[in-house]
């Protein structure tokens, strides 16, 4: 049981972190491929980042409080 939940844990994390990459990855693509302005391509890029850090931070919070709460190690 305690195994199953970590490595659910796990899952989760690796699912996200997969997830937001690959959506940042083809973001930064369209935005690049489809869009002339510089200012555009700056912008979206420091969007992306941002919610990629808040994500990222998020993921990190839940899985600490889970970890906390449960009193498993991830």
């Amino acid at each position: 049981m305690l195994l199953g939940i970590v490595g659910i844990g796990k899952t989760v994390v690796v699912v996200v972190v997969v997830v937001v990459v690959v959506v940042v990855v083809v973001v930064v693509v369209v935005v690049v491929v489809y869009s002339s302005s510089k200012v555009v391509v700056i912008i979206v890029v420091i969007v992306v980042v941002a919610v990629v850090v808040v994500v990222v931070v998020v993921v990190v919070v839940v899985v600490v409080v889970v970890r906390e709460q449960k009193g498993l190690s991830f």
